[in-house]
């Protein structure tokens, strides 16, 4: 389902809708057939793929090399730039024939949209299901752990599924400045929160120091199993309680695609 990254943690949530389940979207250039797509014609369809899907004005397209780079690591021998890469939003100006027009949305957000240079298919990269997509058209290959790894860090760092992977977390400190942050989420009042994580952290801290938080990668038939932890949020009904070290387990097979990631509270 088609996403959009928003700052401050919001998202635009699904605006696929109507159009059915598959990010996908094919816009026909005429007179390119199988040569290569050039970088405006790419923008082109990056702009018209999310204005189709939202019925929004977008202001800005900026190219993203970086992980056009880190997509390419990922492809094929003989493809040596299989996609453009493109992040889109509404705020930026436009240059009409009376001036310039600043256009500053109430809510920001921005897409991720990749465009094959091939064929000129648009992707979203915002969830799981338009980068398996991705994956599955520039037959993406995933050879060693360090292949995934990286792979998983490119999925994290698009920010999809709602921002889940947001708290992500990797040592003792992270785990615990985290939790902090979590507690005065919850809280109205920033001294109720500081006191609420104290007693909390005093409950639990000796059970969290001793759990492993090392990110592993084990083969699988079809690819590799990661595992990495996470801080969950704290249910307004029970404040008290505090949030729960989650540990992550998600399946990346062999061509690119990630599978259902599944949670389970490690302590406490």
């Amino acid at each position: 389902m088609l996403s959009s990254q928003g700052s401050g943690g919001g998202n635009r949530g699904h605006w696929w809708g109507r159009c059915g389940s598959i990010a996908v979207l094919t816009l026909t250039l005429a007179g390119f057939g199988v040569a290569q797509v050039s970088e405006n014609h790419a923008r082109e369809n990056a702009r018209r793929f999310v204005q189709a899907q939202t019925g929004l004005e977008i202001a800005t397209v900026h190219r993203q090399e970086d992980l056009e780079e880190k997509i390419r690591a990922l492809a094929p021998p003989n493809k040596d730039n299989p996609v453009f890469v493109f992040v889109l939003s509404e705020e930026g100006y436009e240059f009409r024939e009376t001036g310039v027009v600043y256009h500053l949305p109430s809510e920001r957000f921005s897409w991720t949209v990749a465009v094959s240079t091939s064929s000129g298919q648009a992707f979203e990269m915002n969830s799981r299901d338009g980068l398996n997509n991705l994956a599955s058209a520039i037959h993406l290959a995933i050879r060693d752990d360090t292949e995934a790894r990286e792979y998983l860090y490119l999925y994290l760092d698009l920010h999809p599924e709602h921002r889940i992977f947001d708290d992500v977390v990797r040592t003792s400190l992270q785990l615990k400045q985290t939790a902090e942050t979590q507690f005065t989420r919850a809280y109205d009042d920033f001294e109720a929160a500081e006191a609420a994580f104290d007693r909390w952290w005093k409950r639990n801290s000796e059970a969290l120091s001793r759990a492993s938080l090392n990110e592993t990668f084990t083969k699988t038939n079809s690819g590799f199993l990661a595992k990495l932890y996470l801080v969950s949020g704290i249910s307004k009904k029970e404040l008290e309680r505090g949030p729960k070290l989650l540990e992550v387990t998600l399946p990346i097979s062999r061509n690119g695609q990630i599978g259902e990631p599944k949670f389970s509270p490690v302590t406490p």
